[in-house]
């Protein structure tokens, strides 16, 4: 049997039988590597990660793997997502991008329902309004109950107040972004993590930030709910590897919306974070970086720790002295 028929063999008689068959030694080790190779399309990165953990788990544990993640490939085209925050910045731009990309159709949410009537005028065949606010478990539970057919949800809502800890006079604000940033974020995906495996599996996209990865200042109880927000995305991650679930994280700088509009640098466009976040999610690039700031920030960490904090204070303190507090 070729290795193209041997792995449509493994996709057709389920994951047990998979398992059974490398168990029993149906697999030899190259020929499972050509199978992996034909499941992920010829992906090169995956087979180099594939080669790093055969140090540690045996051939049958591998392929059950990538047979997992290999049916989790998310395509857009054809999903049917929910995105919060959807009636403007970024969450307006990723409502586009889904309807580019093909999704069948979008449920875009937003706490007050009538600022997505314009969406709605656009596209009236895919769009469908929900009012959701993301700290309110009963609206949460509301939205679930509503869009019982997602395949896709895209948490994008976000709350950021521009202000460090010792700059806050209260922790109101904190309090603020850690509703909306992480405890939202937190019942989003409790509530639709089995609706999307009931569906026959999809993704669940978060929208994180550069400064989850390191704190910036200025922005500093944000960037502490941001680094909260990754973490329960790798612990979404682990939970979901055997439900048919992509766990998406995507990183960014500054983003050119309303919530930054009073900050004045670089900043990236919306539409561009938008679009790359679709390109990632159908590249299965589980930790994207979607824009020029956070594909700088990774490798500084990495190669020069030290150095790259140093250089983030000097941005830090050159910021606050050009966006004063009010």
């Amino acid at each position: 049997m070729c290795v193209h028929d041997r792995a449509r063999e493994f996709r057709i008689a389920g994951l047990d039988r998979l398992h059974q068959l490398a168990v029993m030694g149906g697999v030899q080790e190259s020929q499972g590597l050509e199978i992996m190779k034909f499941i992920y399309g010829q992906t090169p990165r995956r087979i180099t990660e594939v080669k790093l953990f055969k140090q540690r788990f045996n051939l049958a544990m591998i392929v059950r793997d990538l047979y997992l993640c290999g049916e989790r490939r998310m395509k857009i085209s054809g999903a049917i997502a929910l995105v919060t925050g959807a009636n403007r910045g970024l969450g307006l731009r990723f409502v586009e991008a889904l309807v580019e990309f093909g999704a069948a159709k979008i449920y875009a949410t937003a706490r007050n329902i009538d600022t997505l009537m314009s969406l709605v005028e656009r596209y009236p065949d895919l769009i469908i309004p929900l009012s959701l606010d993301v700290t309110q478990q009963v609206q949460v539970d509301a939205a679930a109950d509503a869009a019982t057919d997602v395949t896709l949800l895209l948490n994008n809502a976000g709350a950021l107040d521009q202000r460090g800890l010792m700059e806050a006079a209260d922790l109101s604000g904190f309090e603020q972004e850690m509703a909306v940033n992480v405890f939202g974020l937190a019942r989003m995906c409790q509530a639709f993590a089995p609706i999307i495996t009931a569906n026959g599996g999809g993704a669940i996209t978060n929208m994180l930030s550069v400064v989850s990865l390191t704190n910036f200042p200025p922005f500093g109880t944000y960037a502490a709910t941001k680094a909260a927000a990754m973490s329960l995305t790798e612990c979404l991650r682990f939970e979901t590897r055997d439900k048919s679930i992509e766990v998406f994280g995507i990183y960014a700088g500054l983003i050119d919306t309303d919530m930054t509009d009073n900050i004045v640098g670089d900043k990236a466009s919306a539409r561009e974070i938008a679009r790359n976040t679709m390109l990632g999610m159908e590249a299965s690039d589980i930790n994207f970086d979607a824009d020029d700031r956070a594909k700088t920030v990774r490798p500084g960490l990495r190669n020069d720790p030290e150095g790259f904090t140093k250089e983030y204070w000097v941005r830090a303190a050159e910021f606050r002295v050009n966006h004063p507090l009010s």
